[in-house]
C-alpha cells in the first residue's frame, strides 16, 4: 500500500511547516512521502524552506473552475460564481477531500503544520496485516457544542437524517483511505445533486474529518466494512487550548505516551515558532537519550 502523509499549508505556518518537514525526515520511514500543499503565491516560500524529501504541490490546478486567494481576507473566491466565498478554513477541507488529483497513493495520511514528529513511524503503525487502515475513531466524544454541529453537516451533505453516531473521528495525524474517499466524494454529489465541491463549498462549517468517519459508520457499515481499524489512541499528542508558558509545555511533553509518534501545541495558543521549535528538538533529546 502506498502512504503518503499530506499536509495543507499556507504563509503563516511556513516555519513550522519547515520543523515538521524536518521532522519527518527524521523519523518517518522512507516508505513513506510527504507532500506539502500551498498556494500558487506560496510555491516559492516554501520551496525555499522545506528539505527535499518535502513534494510540494499547488493548490489552483486541481479545481476544476477558478478560484483566487483574497489574504486579506482570509477567503477564497470564484469569479464565475461556482461556491460563495470559502473561508481558509473550508479552503483546506476542499483540498483534503481533493487529495486523489494532487497525491498519487492508496492511503492519505493528513497532519497539520503544527505537528512535529518525536519518534519513528512506519507503515505497521497505520496498515495491520490484513491491509486495514487506521481509523480514529473517539467513542462517547463529540455529543454537544460544534462538533456535534459537524456531525449534523456531515448527515445532511450525506443526505442522511441527524443523528450522533457514538463518536468523534477528530485529529491530527487521520488516515483516509483513497477508495473510500472516491466513494463519499460520489456519495455527495448523489445525496446534493451537484458537484461534491461546490456542495462543500457551501458550507459554513465542517469537519472533514467528521464527514470521512460519519460517511465510513453510517453510509459504510463501520471501520471494518471500509477497510479500516478503527483505534481510540490518536498517535499525534495534542495540546488544544489553555495558557502555554514552559510550565504547560514541560507538562504537555512529560504526558507524551510512549505509543505517541508526534506532537502538537497548537498555532493559535501563542507559542513563538522559535519557542515551539526550541522545545521540540530539546523533546527529540530528551526521547533519544
Amino acid at each position: 500500500m502506498k502512504i503518503a502523509i499530506i499536509t495543507v499549508s499556507h504563509a503563516p505556518d511556513l516555519a513550522r511547516c519547515a520543523l515538521l518537514a524536518e521532522s519527518v525526515e527524521r523519523f518517518v520511514s522512507s516508505e513513506i512521502s510527504h507532500t506539502v500543499i500551498v498556494s500558487r503565491r506560496d510555491h516559492a516560500r516554501f520551496a525555499a524552506a522545506l528539505p527535499s524529501r518535502a513534494r510540494l504541490a499547488v493548490i489552483e490546478p486541481a479545481w476544476p473552475w477558478p478560484i483566487v486567494e483574497v489574504p486579506r481576507l482570509r477567503l477564497w473566491v470564484s469569479p464565475l460564481g461556482h461556491a460563495l466565498p470559502v473561508r481558509g478554513w473550508i479552503l483546506q477541507q476542499l483540498v483534503k477531500l481533493s487529495a486523489p488529483e494532487l497525491v498519487d497513493a492508496d492511503l492519505y495520511v493528513f497532519t497539520d503544520s503544527d505537528v512535529a514528529f518525536v519518534r519513528p513511524l512506519d507503515a505497521s503503525r497505520l496498515v495491520d496485516d490484513a491491509g486495514r487502515a487506521l481509523f480514529v475513531r473517539c467513542p462517547d466524544f463529540g455529543q454537544t457544542g460544534r462538533h456535534r454541529a459537524w456531525q449534523r453537516e456531515a448527515a445532511r451533505l450525506l443526505g442522511l437524517p441527524d443523528a450522533y453516531t457514538g463518536a468523534d473521528y477528530v485529529g491530527n495525524l487521520i488516515p483516509w483511505r483513497r477508495d473510500v474517499l472516491l466513494r463519499l466524494r460520489a456519495h455527495i454529489e448523489q445525496a446534493t445533486g451537484g458537484p461534491w465541491r461546490r456542495a462543500v463549498a457551501n458550507t459554513l462549517d465542517l469537519s472533514e474529518y467528521v464527514l470521512y468517519g460519519v460517511f465510513c459508520d453510517r453510509v459504510l457499515g463501520g471501520a471494518e466494512a471500509a477497510g479500516h481499524v478503527a483505534s481510540d489512541r490518536h498517535l499525534c499528542h495534542a495540546l488544544w487550548e489553555g495558557a502555554v508558558d514552559d510550565a504547560a509545555l514541560a507538562a504537555h511533553a512529560a504526558s507524551l505516551r510512549p505509543d505517541q509518534v508526534a506532537v502538537l501545541v497548537q498555532s493559535r495558543l501563542g507559542v513563538a515558532p522559535e519557542a515551539y521549535a526550541r522545545w521540540v528538538r530539546a523533546l527529540w533529546e530528551t526521547i533519544s537519550s
